[in-house]
């Protein structure tokens, strides 16, 4: 399998908004009013710290209603519950456009609290990774233990990352930190190059921009910045209805909610319209490629192209090719 390098951005939902919701009806309820403005239940104000990075202009021409904030664009999308991450993804699957968001994938979506969450059909090319598959992705190095393998507690390696903002260093992320002071979630708040959590501050970055901060596979913002959805579930054991996993990190949480040894499910069932969050976002897999041999550049053709490019790096280390 493939997995993205970055977390769904705005400006990517937004297309897929205006693609398959031209009109902002919303009937499939994929946008979330919270990626407009969230209104904190303590204060009944709107905090763009909780606020998504969308926007919905009814008043905008059919197919341009939905519009990414101005400089929010690379951001990585949140607000997005499972099952509207599990339609982007069967749109993908089928051609994107006026592909279908019902089936392909994930069939017989949730659509009650009670409903379960569906598998992955087998014949899928673009999914919501598994645990199994984005855990590998973020923390395995096979040049542990003397080129045996083995895996890192978080993205960026063994230790917990420095707090900081982009482009930090190789082990930097956007995600609290403890100092001593109670915050909206404990005893963190998110540090803004030193400064205490402020709720009129978006709080994200944006994806990539820990430019050489990636797991040993390239994966950009393993931890902090937005957890990502996983295909499975877990029963609920408050009642019927499955609730989904995510894994990664948060820009909202500290080292107890980032890392390997981390994985969580929201309180609400897949099929309940709450089920989204400020700090919930996604990251799509696919099958992998057939490997066609001396396609040195992995563009599905053998050509001189390649021959120039092998010619050009006669001697390079192994991987350090495309193919």
């Amino acid at each position: 399998y493939q997995i993205a390098k970055h977390h769904v951005t705005n400006a990517q939902y937004a297309e897929f908004l205006n693609t398959v919701d031209p009109d902002g009806s919303n009937s499939l309820g994929l946008y979330d009013n919270r990626m407009e403005q969230f209104f904190h239940p303590v204060s009944f104000l709107p905090l763009p710290a909780f606020t998504g990075g969308i926007d919905l202009d009814e008043a905008a021409p059919s197919g341009g209603k939905y519009v990414a904030k101005s400089d929010q664009e690379s951001f990585p999308a949140t607000w997005i519950s499972w099952v509207s991450g599990a339609r982007f993804v069967n749109w993908l699957s089928n051609g994107q456009g006026s592909g279908d968001t019902e089936s392909g994938v994930y069939n017989d979506l949730p659509v009650n609290s009670t409903d379960p969450v569906p598998s992955r059909q087998p014949d899928a090319t673009v999914f919501l990774p598994s645990e199994d598959e984005f855990y590998k992705a973020a923390y395995y190095d096979p040049d542990l233990n003397d080129g045996a393998g083995g895996y890192t507690e978080y993205g960026v390696g063994t230790s917990p990352p420095i707090v900081e903002g982009p482009a930090g260093g190789p082990t930097s992320a956007n995600y609290a930190q403890s100092d001593g002071v109670d915050g909206p979630g404990g005893d963190t708040y998110w540090q803004n190059n030193g400064g205490s959590f402020d709720d009129e501050i978006v709080h994200l970055t944006d994806v990539g921009a820990y430019s050489s901060a990636t797991s040993r596979y390239g994966l950009f913002d393993v931890d902090g910045t937005a957890y990502q959805w996983m295909e499975e579930a877990r029963p609920n054991q408050f009642g019927a209805g499955d609730l989904p996993l995510f894994r990664g990190g948060s820009w909202f949480h500290g080292e107890d909610g980032n890392g390997a040894a981390f994985h969580n499910t929201q309180f609400f069932a897949a099929g309940s319209s709450s089920l989204s969050s400020s700090y919930h976002g996604l990251r799509i897999a696919r099958s992998a490629p057939a490997i066609l041999a001396g396609d040195y550049n992995n563009d599905g053709i053998v050509n001189t192209a390649d021959y120039t490019l092998w010619r050009d790096n006669l001697g390079a280390p192994a991987g350090s090719l495309p193919n």
